[in-house]
């Protein structure tokens, strides 16, 4: 895998990936800081123009747009108190109140610092043990599926103290959605009703 480092070096400092990367890192802090569009919306704009570029230079597009779009959400999360991505909701709980009191660019120097920090380590992480994950991964089997639902499912039980019937409710409705479609391991339709649309899996890209 480290070896594999000078050749992605000498592609990043092309200029069209440049190009790509700064135009999907605009793109994406706007998409992201935007309620309501999101990173999925912003990756699904995007794929027509990836047919008329090389490969490494399309990824790298889609990339910047999808970890821009995550930063761009905490934007909105600090000054209006709504997260323009889900997985910027927590900074509504500690950069919203900052914003209030007056410090809400020091809460946004504060999830630009963390987004660059989480990227840059998480980059590192992803080189250097990219292999070893793999295999790791490989060996997961039902088991292993099983615990996370079981800690989600826990998850749901913890955020709806003193609203458990309506988590209770809403973790009953999105397990019966996902159930809907074709079974990942057994390809068995589920819930289909007669319906083609139900009856297929639903891709975003």
């Amino acid at each position: 895998m480290i070896e594999y480092v000078p050749l992605a070096l000498g592609y990043v400092f092309g200029v069209e990936l440049l190009l790509a990367l700064a135009i999907g890192t605009i793109a994406g802090i706007v998409v992201g800081a935007l309620p309501g569009l999101g990173t999925v919306l912003g990756l699904v704009m995007a794929l027509p123009f990836r047919y008329s570029m090389e490969p490494v230079t399309a990824i790298g597009l889609l990339l910047s747009i999808y970890a821009s779009s995550i930063y761009g959400g905490s934007k909105s999360a600090i000054l209006i108190n709504v997260p323009g991505t889900p997985q910027s909701a927590a900074s509504v709980f500690d950069g919203y109140p900052m914003a209030r009191r007056g410090d809400g660019d020091l809460a946004l120097g504060y999830a630009t610092m963390a987004s660059f920090v989480g990227g840059v380590f998480s980059l590192i992480v992803l080189v250097l043990m990219a292999t070893q994950s793999a295999k790791f991964a490989l060996k997961f089997g039902p088991i292993e599926t099983f615990a996370p639902l079981v800690f989600a499912l826990t998850a749901v039980a913890w955020v709806s103290s003193g609203e458990m019937l309506k988590g209770l409710l809403s973790a009953a409705i999105g397990l019966f959605l996902a159930l809907i479609g074709p079974d990942a391991m057994t390809g068995q339709i589920r819930f289909h009703f007669d319906n083609l649309f139900l009856s297929r899996e639903i891709r975003t890209f």
